[in-house]
C-alpha cells in the first residue's frame, strides 16, 4: 500500500485535459476532494444560506452529474456506495440543498491554509461562496467579495473546447469590452457562466431559424444586440450555472 501524499494544484481540476472526457471514480474522488471548502464558507439556494465546513462540498448532484459527465442515476449511487459501504462521505439533504461531507478530509488535506487554494463551486445550487481562497474561475474571493479577473482570448478559447464549444476567444473578449464587461445590466461576474450561455444561445439559434455561426457573432456585436446576456433563469442566481 502506498504511503504518504502528493499535492495537486486546484487548476488542474479547470483544465480541458481534466474536464474533457467522462470521469473515471478515481478521478470523481480527486475531484471532490478539490471542491471541498478548505476552510468554513457558505453558500446560497435560493435566497437561504447554507454554511459549508472545511472538508465539505456544496456542489449538488445535477451539478455534479454535468461536471463528471454521469448521469444523476449514476452519481446517487456512487454516493450511496461511499457513504454506506466505504465510509468515505456523509450526505446531508434537504429540500433545497445538498451538503456531501469527506470523513477523512484532514487525511488527503494536510497542508497550511495559507498556501492552499480551491475553486469556488460554480454548480447549480450555488451562487456565493465565501471560502477566502483564491482560484475561483479566475476570480479572487475575500471574505465574500469576488474580485473579477477578465479571461485571455486563449483562456476562453481553451474552456469553450473543454464543453465542445467552437469559439474564437478574441470575439468573445472583444464584445464585453465593447460594452464594458456587462451582462444585462450588471457587470460580469463569472466569465465561464457567460461562455456556457453563448453555447446555449447559438444553439437555440440555429435549431429555430437556422443562422450560421457569423451571423450570431454579428448580432452579438450589433447595437441593442442581447448575445452573451443572461437568460430569465440565469438570473436567480450569482455565479451562473446551466
Amino acid at each position: 500500500m502506498a504511503i504518504g501524499w502528493f499535492s495537486v494544484h486546484r487548476q488542474l481540476l479547470d483544465s480541458p485535459g481534466w474536464l474533457k472526457e467522462p470521469f473515471t471514480r478515481g478521478q470523481a474522488w480527486i475531484d471532490l476532494i478539490g471542491l471541498a471548502n478548505h476552510e468554513p464558507g457558505y453558500i446560497r439556494v435560493r435566497g437561504n444560506r447554507i454554511n459549508i465546513k472545511r472538508g465539505q462540498v456544496g456542489w449538488s448532484i445535477k451539478a455534479l452529474a454535468k461536471r463528471w459527465k454521469w448521469s444523476r442515476g449514476k452519481v446517487a449511487r456512487w454516493f450511496e456506495e461511499l457513504e454506506n459501504m466505504e465510509h468515505q462521505i456523509e450526505q446531508q439533504k434537504s429540500v433545497i440543498s445538498s451538503v456531501v461531507t469527506i470523513t477523512n478530509y484532514d487525511k488527503y488535506q494536510q497542508m497550511d491554509s495559507k498556501t492552499d487554494s480551491r475553486r469556488t463551486a460554480d454548480g447549480q445550487q450555488t451562487d456565493t461562496n465565501n471560502n477566502g481562497n483564491k482560484g475561483n474561475n479566475g476570480n479572487k474571493l475575500h471574505t465574500g467579495r469576488v474580485v473579477f479577473k477578465k479571461p485571455t482570448p486563449e483562456e476562453v478559447t481553451a474552456y469553450a473546447k473543454a464543453i465542445d464549444f467552437n469559439l474564437d476567444g478574441s470575439q468573445f473578449v472583444d464584445y464585453y469590452i465593447t460594452n464594458g464587461w456587462m451582462v444585462g445590466r450588471a457587470k460580469m461576474k463569472d466569465w465561464k457562466a457567460a461562455v456556457r450561455t453563448w453555447k446555449r444561445r447559438r444553439a437555440t439559434d440555429v435549431k429555430n431559424n437556422g443562422s450560421s455561426e457569423s451571423s450570431l457573432f454579428r448580432t452579438a456585436g450589433e447595437p441593442g444586440g442581447t448575445f452573451g446576456e443572461p437568460d430569465r433563469q440565469d438570473k436567480r442566481i450569482t455565479v451562473g450555472d446551466d
